[in-house]
């Protein structure tokens, strides 16, 4: 039995000698009250004094057995409604503390995550700029960076020798005739060891009335040209050509 609190351990002594009392009293050896409860005789002395537990169970025939009039069902309830308090202080308080680390683990990472956005601020984008008719009206923009920036950094790690992507924007420009253009500028990292020249993406639409026109949009000291794959009314596959090379271990 793991040790309890004094206080507990001095309620479960107390309980086994009113065992060991009303076992007596009414003219039972412990081998009797091991028949009457399916415990063995050791089990009895043990509980008698008060280093085993025994359930609600035990001490309701034990307190039948005995002719205790409910005092030995009582005195359990008791030393289990105090125990149980003690439970519940004890995981407060655990909880507590894994919530205070992990608040500092957020913020540990949250500083992380700052210092490598920084890193990264002000670099220029590489991007594509897209029409596409007006039925591609309904667009979500989204950013996706995990809450932790340890995350990102095994995320990345577990992705060695491939183009991670740091940052997606997407902006779309509504024109008066109901056309839309869709500028996707894209930050990326080179984590493999050999520089990067091409990137394949490809775009789909539900709705169009036609190929997709697609121009390359260069900004900062790298420069982007169009590779053409493959291109049906709604659907493009195409490469993205680099110049220059993103070098390994560089973003842009």
């Amino acid at each position: 039995m793991a040790r309890e609190p004094d206080a507990i351990a001095q309620m479960r002594r107390a309980l086994g000698e009113r065992l060991a009392t009303f076992r007596k009293s009414a003219g039972l050896t412990q081998d009797n009250l091991a028949n009457h409860t399916h415990y063995d005789r050791s089990r009895i002395a043990h509980l008698e004094r008060g280093s085993a537990r025994a359930d609600r169970q035990f001490w309701e025939r034990a307190d039948a057995t005995c002719r205790a009039d409910g005092a030995l069902v009582a005195a359990f309830a008791a030393l289990e409604a105090v125990r149980a308090e003690h439970d519940r202080h004890t995981h407060d308080a655990q909880l507590a503390a894994l919530r205070a680390q992990a608040d500092r683990f957020r913020r540990d990472n949250a500083t992380n995550l700052s210092a490598m956005t920084t890193e990264v601020a002000g670099r220029e984008t590489l991007g594509t700029t897209v029409s596409v008719p007006s039925a591609a009206k309904e667009v979500a923009t989204r950013i996706v960076l995990p809450d932790a920036a340890e995350d990102v950094w095994q995320r990345m790690a577990s992705q060695a020798g491939a183009a991670i992507e740091l940052n997606v924007r997407l902006v779309f420009d509504i024109g008066a005739d109901g056309w839309v253009r869709l500028t996707g500028r894209h930050e990326l990292v080179n984590l493999s060891s050999a520089p990067i020249a091409r990137l394949s993406r490809e775009l789909w639409f539900e709705h169009t009335d036609g190929p997709l026109r697609i121009q390359p949009v260069s900004e900062g000291p790298h420069r982007v040209a169009i590779q053409h794959i493959h291109d049906t009314a709604n659907l493009t596959k195409f490469a993205c050509l680099i110049s220059p090379t993103i070098r390994p271990g560089e973003s842009g």
